[in-house]
């Protein structure tokens, strides 16, 4: 005779976490121009154009909706975020846009805080 089958622990369940990305915050992030606005270099009307166009949202571009809008101030553009997006994702397209108006060469941007970025020149210490 074979022995009675074991009978099998019962399982335990395991309580799901909720991911901290599955919660929706607003986020702004600012892109300060000053030094190139104020030189007459860089047309900043253009660059928010630039970005409302570019702006991808679920793969498509130009559609922002409610999720993601744009304002502008004399030297600043600010983007406002009601979904995931990258703070990484504005400084490619602000990259792309100087490489477009052949400004890579002379301008950076730069990290100013936990969501800004600044756009300046580059410092040519030959040129002194």
């Amino acid at each position: 005779m074979s022995a009675p089958p074991k009978a099998a622990a019962p399982e335990k369940k395991k309580a799901k976490k909720v991911a901290a990305k599955d919660t929706k915050t607003a986020r702004k992030f600012t892109i300060d121009c000053r030094e190139p606005v104020n030189d007459e270099i860089f047309d900043i009307k253009h660059f928010e154009a630039f970005l409302l166009k570019k702006i991808k949202i679920d793969g498509k571009t130009g559609g922002l909706g409610k999720d993601v809008s744009i304002t502008r101030e004399d030297t600043a553009v600010h983007v406002y975020s009601k979904i995931n997006l990258q703070k990484r994702y504005l400084k490619y397209l602000t990259k792309k846009y100087l490489k477009f108006h052949s400004l890579r060469d002379y301008i950076r941007v730069i990290s100013n805080g936990k969501s800004s970025y600044n756009l300046k020149f580059y410092h040519d210490s030959a040129a002194k």
